[in-house]
């Protein structure tokens, strides 16, 4: 298992941020949740335009992970559902669909984490 370093985090993140803007995932946002959770460093939260989408995303990031960081990685959800959850340790990602983002308003309800800039 590789062991990353802050730097290893952030270049994780925004490969795997990259990789949904090359999908078609909007309004991708990076939460930095340091000081506020001690669970993980960041949250990243896209948009895909329906459910296959989200499913589809998921294998992509086990791939890009697995190729970084040789880590097990847990994803949550079904092909069903508005909100797709990989936790990757360091970084849990969120994928929504519009009504699922909506709904659920991650940004509002950690509004007081920075953004990273992408």
């Amino acid at each position: 298992m590789k062991k990353m370093n802050d730097k290893d985090i952030e270049n994780a993140v925004r490969k795997i941020a990259k990789d949904l803007d090359d999908k078609r995932f909007s309004n991708i946002r990076v939460l930095d949740m340091r000081g506020i959770i001690t669970y993980c460093d960041y949250f990243l939260i896209a948009t895909g335009s329906n459910k296959r989408q989200l499913s589809a995303a998921q294998d992509s990031i086990r791939e890009i992970w697995k190729e970084l960081a040789d880590v097990p990685v847990r994803p949550e959800g079904d092909n069903e559902s508005d909100w797709s959850l990989v936790d990757l340790g360091d970084i849990v990602v969120h994928l929504f669909t519009a009504d699922g983002r909506s709904f659920y308003d991650l940004e509002g309800l950690w509004g007081e984490a920075s953004e990273l800039a992408l």
